[in-house]
């Protein structure tokens, strides 16, 4: 506030480059926000009615917004412009190359542009200033939109078809173009559930509404423009997440390697389009099907010369002309990979492949620890250079805090009584948890332990230093995990708060773990040292041993040590010079163990794999045709649940990245079927509004 120096809000925005002030609006692409309470800017949402985030898009291309009253200036491929005013859209001026910057300005009524190409490689026509002035209002005055499908039923729409691009009426009903332009990377206009294609015959036609006098109407431009033809038209009334649609097959097809059921009608078909290929997908209560098409060369004539030197059986598919597909389950976060999938696949000669992938975190080296003799009191003092050092242990991918910053030390050591550590934290800020939060939450040292590798049954202590200097306090917490065990759980815990950070010493008793301690036994322990500035969760840091982190999420985090006479040799890490863009140093090599995990884990995909599924396969001179039923107790065999499953139909061969949504990998959208049964009564399906269809009629559905 300008009167109280009061903060009004605060809060991050993910615009795309830098936003721009307008009468009090923040526009940043692709969002608007209110400038006095920072809440998102809402318009009428063109299916639902209802409100729905303001949001417009630019096509490709450098340089940031400029403002004006009425408009947004920007580069969208050529020069972009938004009417503010009305609300109309995204209007591009083509044939001019708009700069990297600010460089098309409104000013006294004018749009200025001048050229923004001068020694650049782009191609574009017209290397001259441009100026805009008012004109008249034209019919033809087209815009497009951008932005989101809502996941709900479709109550309105306004389609025009054949129309260049898009437009609002004079009541700010906004008419789409049907059909809508492909676009082959990412969605650059509206998408709509609606779909209309041109199967045999002229197809759009149109005329220009300010030449073609129209009497009666004052939206000429829809009635000068549509289809002809024999057209092919999808109107889905329910909005659909994006994904692949799985749509109920009335009668189970035939898998015969023909496209001749009546199921395969192409509904919902997804393009592979490096193929000129389609699949469509289909399910009844027992199983999924598939159907992939793909027409052989055209004009010039590939007749039947599809690929099969592939003979062995579950062998190499993708060496031939094939079509595979990857299932596997949706990963709980965008930015998280699936631990599983499972791969089916078949070449042209009808050859068959399915394996299985699933995540297994690597082994680190067996590790020997000494024995020990020392007090734990907290101040280390006895252990001199007894036990196996660890200096500066690293974080994920080996990323690394200036050491005045923080700097974890180990030793580690056994007797007959239990395991001990000692833990010396340089640490410029010592930041424990607040009282009642969960002691990780701050400066903290978290110690697992488990007689293996992979056991269920496991411990964790969990400890904080006090945040001041000299205090000797600590707090602990010890949790058994899965273990039943009858008997009360021990640890002895000392620390001691010193002025670079900290010391924790412990001592984990093996009858904790019914263990009885001698040379050669071996056990599994993780370390997670964590580091809160108090600067927020994205600036939390945590240096682990074993690079998988968590054990109670990876059972198989563990570092395996041996009880042994003698250490093994000194694990120092050392640091980069030079800092990374994230701010940390990086481990440098030789390392004394590996500090990031290699993509698929410690394991291949199988290709000994076996599954229950079945395919038939024609490929001739008119196209290869794969049709298969996969059980849904098949993929439920392989861990994947049918309610969570995403599926990639456009890769070939092993993956090698696990799977992530939006990376080739799509959800699989199990529709519900709408139909009746016909010897029931009438099929009627109903809208609780209305739809325009096309030119002067609104049809109701």
């Amino acid at each position: 506030d300008a009167a109280t120096g009061k903060v009004l809000y605060q809060q991050r925005l993910a615009a795309r480059r830098s936003p721009v002030i307008v009468r009090g609006t923040i526009y940043a692409e692709p969002m608007a926000y209110d400038l006095r309470t920072g809440r998102a800017k809402f318009r009428q949402d063109p299916f639902t009615g209802r409100p729905a985030p303001w949001t417009f898009e630019r096509s490709y291309g450098c340089g940031t917004l400029a403002g004006a009253p009425h408009l947004l200036l920007f580069r969208s491929a050529t020069l972009g412009l938004y009417d503010l005013a009305g609300d109309t859209g995204v209007h591009n001026f083509s044939g001019l190359r708009a700069g990297c910057y600010v460089n098309a300005v409104a000013a006294n009524g004018l749009v200025l542009a001048p050229p923004g190409d001068a020694g650049c490689s782009c191609s574009y026509p017209f290397q001259t200033t441009v100026v805009l002035a008012p004109g008249r209002e034209r019919y033809e005055q087209w815009s497009v939109f951008f932005a989101r499908l809502p996941k709900r039923s479709v109550h309105r729409a306004a389609l025009n078809f054949g129309a260049p691009a898009d437009r609002r009426d004079a009541i700010g009903t906004l008419w789409l173009a049907v059909p809508r332009p492909a676009t082959t990377r990412r969605r650059r206009n509206l998408a709509i559930p609606f779909r209309v294609s041109v199967l045999d015959g002229p197809g759009i036609y149109r005329a220009n509404a300010d030449r073609r006098a129209i009497a009666g109407t004052d939206r000429p431009w829809v009635y000068t423009n549509g289809l002809k033809g024999r057209l092919r038209a999808e109107l889905d009334l329910e909005i659909l997440d994006r994904g692949i649609a799985a749509w109920p097959a009335r009668r189970q097809p035939i898998v015969d390697g023909k496209s001749t059921d009546p199921c395969w009608d192409g509904y919902k078909a997804v393009t592979i389009p490096r193929e000129r290929a389609s699949v469509t997908v289909r399910y009844d209560s027992e199983r999924l099907y598939l159907l992939y098409h793909r027409p052989a060369a055209t004009a010039q004539g590939r007749g039947d010369r599809w690929r099969r030197s592939v003979s062995a059986e579950d062998g190499p598919v993708w060496k031939d002309d094939s079509f595979e597909v990857f299932f596997s389950d949706v990963p709980p976060g965008r930015d998280a990979s699936s631990r599983r999938y499972v791969h089916f696949g078949v070449s042209a000669s009808g050859r068959r492949y399915d394996g299985l992938w699933k995540y297994v975190p690597p082994a680190l080296p067996v590790c020997p620890i000494p024995r020990v003799e020392v007090t734990v009191d907290g101040s280390g003092s006895d252990w001199g250079q007894q036990g196996l050092p660890v200096v500066s242990l690293p974080g994920p991918e080996g990323g690394m805090r200036a050491a005045s910053d923080f700097d974890p030390c180990l030793r580690i050591g056994w007797n007959e009584q239990g395991l001990l550590i000692l833990a010396e934290v340089k640490d410029n800020k010592v930041r424990p948890a607040p009282a009642g939060a969960a002691l990780h939450r701050g400066d903290s040292l978290e110690v697992y332990l488990t007689r293996r590798r992979g056991a269920s049954e496991f411990l964790r202590l969990v400890v904080a230093p006090d945040s001041k200097v000299g205090s000797t306090q600590v707090r602990s917490r010890l949790e058994d995990h899965h273990g039943h065990t009858s008997s009360t759980l021990e640890a002895t815990v000392a620390g001691r708060r010193t002025p670079d950070g900290y010391v924790i010493e412990m001592l984990l008793p093996w009858k904790n773990l019914k263990l009885t301690a001698t040379e050669g036994v071996q056990v599994a322990v993780q370390f997670l040292i964590n580091d809160d500035d108090g600067r927020g969760e994205r600036n939390r840091f945590q240096a682990r041993w074993h690079p998988a982190g968590d054990p109670r999420q990876t059972p198989l985090a563990y570092q395996t040590f041996r009880l042994a006479d003698k250490s093994g040799s000194p694990i120092v890490f050392k640091r980069s010079q030079h800092r990374d863009r994230s701010g940390l140093y990086l481990a440098e090599p030789p390392l004394p163990f590996p500090v990031d995990l290699p993509p698929l884990g410690a394991e291949q995909e199988d290709a000994g794999y076996t599954a229950e599924w079945s395919c038939a396969v024609t490929a001739d001179e008119t196209a290869f045709v794969a049709e298969w039923a996969i059980p849904w107790k098949t993929l439920a065999d392989a861990g994947l649940d049918r309610g969570n499953l995403m599926l990639n139909v456009y890769a070939r061969g092993p993956l090698p990245l696990p799977p992530r949504l939006g990376y080739g990998f799509e959800r699989l959208i199990v529709c519900r079927p709408l139909w009746t049964d016909l010897a029931s009564g009438p099929c009627v399906c109903t809208s609780p509004s209305w739809t325009t269809l096309n030119r002067a009629s609104d049809v109701s559905m």
